[in-house]
């Protein structure tokens, strides 16, 4: 069974398995076109066509597959937990202190060929009313305190006119997954600075996050 590729009007047919293992019927295809494999084909070029098709061992063809290639330069994703906390502590008027996170919060920033910079900022911590009372705006702001200055603490609650806070960023154009709360302790990262809570509830909030491709 032969994939045939066209790249630019460059023909290649690539073996996909040996006779013991031809398949009759529906099947996926899976495999990777290496673009060195066309001779002749211009490897410089941002956009071009494609196409390709299957044939079986009676030289049989399929339909033909047909598409647009967009050459991706550098490209940058960031990935989250889907929801995530920070620890219970019990409600008290004059507690001055930093809560730190519950569980894996799963931020990560995947990039090729790329720098980047991660900001985010965070919404007001708010009282549910779920269980009845009032929405009570917690008196206290989502911070994050720099794993390499724990002195340098950043209110992420900035409202509309201040900056975002710089979590993390790679200078390098370089090719790598970086797990950015995984390299954050106990007592550096995104934390919740509380300055008082005289009633007790579930709070929530939102953190917005950017991730900027910083070519």
């Amino acid at each position: 069974m032969d994939r045939v590729v066209t790249l630019d009007v460059v023909k290649r047919t690539i073996r996909l398995e040996s006779k013991s293992n031809w398949l009759s019927g529906e099947t996926e295809l899976i495999g990777k076109t290496n673009l060195f494999d066309f001779s002749g084909f211009d490897y410089k070029k941002d956009n071009f066509e494609a196409s390709y098709y299957v044939t079986d061992p009676y030289l049989r063809e399929s339909n033909t597959v047909h598409y647009n290639v967009e050459r991706i330069k550098n490209y940058t994703k960031l990935t989250t937990a889907d929801s995530y906390q920070f620890e219970a502590h019990n409600a008290a008027p004059d507690i001055k202190e930093l809560v730190g996170r519950k569980g894996d919060w799963g931020i990560s920033v995947y990039s090729y060929n790329s720098p980047w910079v991660l900001t985010a900022s965070s919404s007001n911590m708010v009282r549910s009313t779920e269980d009845g009372g009032e929405a009570i705006v917690l008196d206290g702001d989502v911070v994050f305190v720099d794993p390499k200055d724990e002195s340098n603490i950043k209110n992420m609650n900035i409202g509309s006119d201040g900056d975002p806070a710089v979590i993390d960023e790679q200078t390098a154009s370089s090719t790598t997954t970086k797990n950015v709360s995984g390299a954050w302790s106990d007592e550096n990262g995104v934390l919740l600075d509380l300055n008082g809570a005289l009633v007790g509830g579930s709070y929530s909030g939102t953190i917005n996050w950017n991730l900027t491709n910083s070519i």
